[in-house]
């Protein structure tokens, strides 16, 4: 008897790789996931780089484990999809060897993105929806050509990770709109590579891939990819896309008009479009969608799981609740404490990283903590600042819907959410009644790698087009209405919330000009 049929998503995160196996109707799913650590080169105090080998031995795991712990085998398999973090690239040199491998947290070319933002920001926008920042690959090799020159000299290939981890299946080179409009040398209305901005930058167009439509199949598993990662020989390998625009085909985010967020370490915020829209103010990015004929308009609110994650670390329950380790479970106990809190966390406000976007912004914002009233701990404690957290997260969320309605116009009144975060019911609520927007939570927190898995079943045959592969995959756990008697106690505070908000930018602009951040 013949055995269920899977298919196969690889993802190549910031903080870790996954790999996710779903059956074809979605009712089977199993999971493996393994962090990974990055280095801080010697000549780059400001750079992340890491090891491509073993990036791509912790790939190879997670597929075994996958495999193993689903009692799959690899002739179950019908296709395989990757993603992966944006901005993140990896450069071939003529033998097909990694020569650099930096994620998108590498900011060592801060000062070759300053020049680029003067010389041609607004030229470099308009082409690709995107503001020179220092993470985007231009950057880095003007700084590869000044300080590693033979590194740049050597270099022929240029590959996203997610255009790499194909690479490493099948030896196929190639690329796709999501990643590629990551590069500042996409064009997002014309759908190719502009040449002319890219010799206007300087950079050798012969190292940029083809670029294929998410949901082509570029080639097969390779003998000896099969060996290391445990996939059958011949296996199609399909096309996927950038972690985010994956998770909005997870979250089922794919008509104009949809508005979604990917809820995880960062929380960018965007909305489905059936035409490039670009922000004349420079605020936001502008990108392709992995569905034909959409694009998607973003607003990144950066910083917001991960500063509920870094209040646990700080702040540890460990040592006073020996039961609540540095793991899921407390978390649910910050969740607990949280909700033992009013709408407001008695006056406490934080600054601790979400923003609105403003991408051309030119400096990092100070964060902090408002509100503090030493002398009564009890209605200014931990509890509150846990609270103040997760209510930051969802204003800067409103905050970057505000703006994306400002330029585009109209209102959505849903909000698809996926991510990690949307594990934190008392969260959802805030969010939900902060954005005042009913919010839909997709069942599978994994969204971006269940988007991948889309992108594999449309390669595959498995399904006729993106919508019905949705159909077939994509679950909702539930919607979350507003508390209507908290609205408009939530609107006054988040005019109070954006008054001071504004504060700390005008404070970070001149403490940037003065040279103290």
């Amino acid at each position: 008897m013949a055995g269920e049929k899977y298919l196969a998503a690889i993802d190549a995160g910031t903080g870790a790789g996954r790999c996710l196996l779903i059956s074809l109707d979605g009712k089977k799913v199993h999971t493996a996931y393994r962090e990974w650590s990055y280095f801080i080169p010697p000549d780059a105090p400001d750079g992340t780089e890491f090891s491509a080998e073993q990036f791509w031995r912790t790939i190879c795991e997670t597929v075994q484990a996958a495999m193993r712990d689903g009692g799959v085998k690899a002739e179950d398999i019908v296709a395989v999809s990757t993603t992966s973090q944006r901005e993140g690239i990896v450069l071939l040199d003529q033998k097909g060897r990694e020569i650099y491998a930096g994620p998108n947290l590498d900011s060592r070319a801060k000062a070759e993105g300053k020049i680029l933002s003067e010389q041609y920001g607004s030229r470099i926008y308009g082409v690709s929806g995107h503001w020179p920042e220092a993470m985007f690959a231009p950057n880095r090799l003007l700084w590869l050509k000044k300080h590693r020159p033979e590194v740049y000299a050597a270099t022929t290939r240029l590959l996203l990770i997610n255009d790499w981890v194909i690479y490493r299946l099948s030896n196929a080179f190639c690329s796709e709109p999501t990643n590629a409009c990551e590069t500042l040398l996409y064009d997002i209305s014309g759908h190719v590579w502009s040449k002319e901005l890219a010799a206007e930058l300087q950079i050798d167009s012969s190292i940029l891939a083809p670029v294929y439509p998410a949901g082509t199949v570029v080639g097969q598993v390779s003998a000896k990819a099969a060996a290391e990662t445990g996939l059958a020989a011949g296996t199609p390998v399909v096309v996927g896309g950038a972690d985010t625009q994956c998770g909005l085909l997870g979250m089922r985010a794919i008509n104009p008009g949809d508005l979604a967020a990917v809820a995880g370490t960062t929380a960018p915020v965007q909305l489905v479009t059936d035409i490039p829209i670009v922000d004349p103010e420079y605020r936001m990015w502008t990108g392709c969608h992995v569905v034909p004929g959409r694009w998607v308009l973003e607003s990144n609110a950066r910083a917001t799981g991960i500063s509920y994650r870094w209040f646990r670390d700080a702040f540890s329950f460990s040592e006073l609740l020996p039961e609540y380790g540095l793991s899921s479970e407390e978390f649910e106990r910050m969740n607990i404490e949280a909700a033992d809190v009013p709408p407001g966390s008695n006056g406490v406000m934080a600054f601790a990283g979400p923003l609105i976007s403003n991408v051309s912004r030119g400096y990092s914002l100070l964060n902090g903590f408002i509100g503090i009233r030493p002398r009564t701990p009890e209605i200014s404690g931990r509890k509150e600042f846990i609270r103040a957290i997760l209510e930051n997260m969802a204003y800067a969320i409103r905050g970057n819907i505000e703006q994306i309605a400002e330029l585009a116009g109209g209102r959505q009144d849903r909000l698809y959410v996926g991510g990690g975060s949307t594990k934190n019911a008392v969260w959802l609520k805030i969010l939900a009644t902060v954005t005042n927007r009913t919010v839909v939570v997709s069942r599978r927190k994994e969204v971006t790698s269940l988007g991948c898995a889309v992108c594999a079943g449309v390669g595959a045959g498995v399904y006729p087009d993106f919508a019905a592969g949705t159909e077939a995959l994509v679950e909702f756990e539930a919607s979350i209405d507003p508390e209507e008697k908290q609205l408009a106690l939530y609107d006054g505070l988040y005019d109070k919330w954006f008054f001071f908000y504004q504060q700390f930018e005008a404070m970070s602009a001149l403490a940037s000009a003065r040279g103290l951040i």
